[in-house]
Formats: C-alpha cells, sequence, structure tokens
C-alpha cells in the first residue's frame, strides 16, 4: 500500500479547487512521520491517482504546539463519471474539496 498526504490547495478566481499539494508519506511510524516535498496534482491527476483501493490518502494540518505536521483526516474520491472530487472529514465533519486546507495560491509564487 502506497501513502500519501495532502497539505494544501490552490484556487481559481472563482475559489474552486484546481490543484493539490500531494506528498508521498515517507515514514507512517509515530513519532517520526515525515513526507516528501509536495508535487503540484491537477484535479483530475489526483482524483486519478486516489481513485485506487491500494493507495491511502490524509489531509495534514501544521500543529503550532507541537511544532509538527499532523496527519487530520483520511481523504476519498467521490462521484461519478466527470462529476468526481476528493473529500475529507476532519473531526467527524465531511468537508467537501479539502475546502479547509491552506490555499498555496494566495502565498507561493512560481510552485510547479
Amino acid at each position: 500500500m502506497r501513502n500519501y498526504v495532502i497539505s494544501g490547495v490552490w484556487r481559481d478566481f472563482t475559489g474552486t479547487i484546481t490543484d493539490y499539494a500531494v506528498h508521498a508519506v515517507t515514514n507512517i511510524n509515530p513519532p517520526h512521520f515525515s513526507f516528501d516535498q509536495a508535487t503540484k496534482y491537477s484535479k483530475a491527476d489526483a482524483i486519478a491517482l486516489f481513485d485506487n483501493p491500494r493507495i491511502s490518502v490524509w489531509t495534514v494540518i501544521w500543529n503550532y504546539t507541537t511544532k509538527a505536521w499532523h496527519s487530520e483526516s483520511e481523504v476519498s474520491v467521490i462521484g461519478h463519471g466527470i462529476d468526481r472530487y476528493l473529500r475529507s472529514s476532519p473531526n467527524g465533519i465531511i468537508q467537501d474539496n479539502l475546502e479547509h486546507l491552506i490555499d498555496y495560491g494566495s502565498i507561493t509564487n512560481g510552485f510547479y
């Protein structure tokens, strides 16, 4: 099984998520949870990658108290045909399209 995390998103001018910051997990054993640097995946490419039962993907957020990344919630591919998207459920609350993650487009320049 391969493991990935998503740390953020990019949005277009309408606020629609277009891309994801995807990281391959290198170590899932606490307390040494670690992952590679982000690769920017288009929405279609991320869905194609994650629509596989042998792949596990989670959101991650920065924990300011522990000064470390924290895996937050599992991500799944939802929908059929061209109407597909990623969904997570942080803290038991369903979040469509990973709306709660940081928008890298608003804080980065030239991230490819």
